[in-house]
């Protein structure tokens, strides 16, 4: 009978490893769970709702230290003639305006932030044609040639954006996107709990926006990274062709204003 030599180490060393592996893996999914948990029960319930800029009760009023009050611009699902290949588009949130920007923009309810962009540019190479100086048969001449150089753009038309997570006191999740945001003026990173009426960032003119505004969406699905559908501002004029169409589907989104009018006025305020 052959006689058992000493198991070699990296075969002891894999073993060890599967036992671990085998006895870590429940563990594993039940610390998940629990965090899961956790963190579902530390998600604030929304239940008072103010307005992100201006009064806190009345957007058309100025808020504290403020001149103005703020209007509605461009309103929820207006119809914006587009590009040549974007014959129409549909405007899926509301724009506020006051004629200026820097004014702070508020959490509209208690929630937690999903996305977070203080300064959302990229840098991307740009094709251009120019003429380059060439020698054919001993003359001087010009031909067309390409150069290449960096130029930086917006992400995305929103500029830069913060996003929150509700969740209402029926269990319903909604989520509110505040775009054209001031440049660097963000103050809550992703993960943040945020109150009603907490300051969030300032009113700016980023992204492909024209004037200073702030542009709210309210929707009732995820918005984050992947999100497609968009607000018209979004539409780039270099690859208008590759961007979505005419935008005749609306997206599970709601009437920020009269959203916010119905809670507004539902819910007590804060102390």
């Amino acid at each position: 009978m052959r006689a058992r030599g000493p198991i070699p180490r990296t075969r002891r060393l894999f073993r060890s490893a599967a036992f671990l592996l085998a006895l870590a893996t429940p563990l594993s999914l039940s610390f998940l769970h629990s965090q899961a948990c956790a963190d579902e029960a530390a998600t604030p319930v929304a239940r008072a709702f103010v307005f992100p800029i201006g009064d806190e009760l009345d957007f058309k009023k100025p808020g504290p230290g403020e001149a103005d009050g703020y209007h509605v611009s461009d309103p929820y699902l207006a119809v914006r003639k587009g590009r040549k290949h974007h014959p129409r588009r549909i405007h899926y949130g509301t724009d506020f305006s006051c004629g200026q920007g820097g004014n702070l923009v508020r959490a509209i309810a208690a929630g937690v932030v999903e996305v977070s962009e203080g300064n959302a540019t990229v840098k991307v190479r740009k094709a251009q044609r120019i003429k380059l100086p060439a020698i054919v048969n001993g003359k001087r001449t010009y031909r067309w040639g390409t150069r290449y150089r960096s130029v930086t753009r917006w992400r995305t038309g929103w500029g830069n954006r913060i996003v929150i997570r509700h969740k209402l006191p029926d269990g319903q999740v909604v989520y509110s996107l505040y775009a054209h945001l001031m440049t660097r003026s963000t103050m809550v990173r992703v993960g943040d709990v945020v109150a009603a009426g907490q300051p969030i960032a300032k009113v700016g003119r980023t992204g492909r926006a024209t004037a200073p505004h702030l542009h709210l969406e309210i929707r009732t699905t995820r918005i984050d990274e992947s999100t497609e559908m968009s607000d018209p501002d979004d539409v780039d004029p270099d690859k208008a062709e590759e961007s979505e169409g005419s935008g005749t589907e609306v997206p599970h989104t709601v009437d920020p204003v009269a959203f916010l009018v119905d809670h507004v006025l539902k819910f007590e305020d804060l102390d």
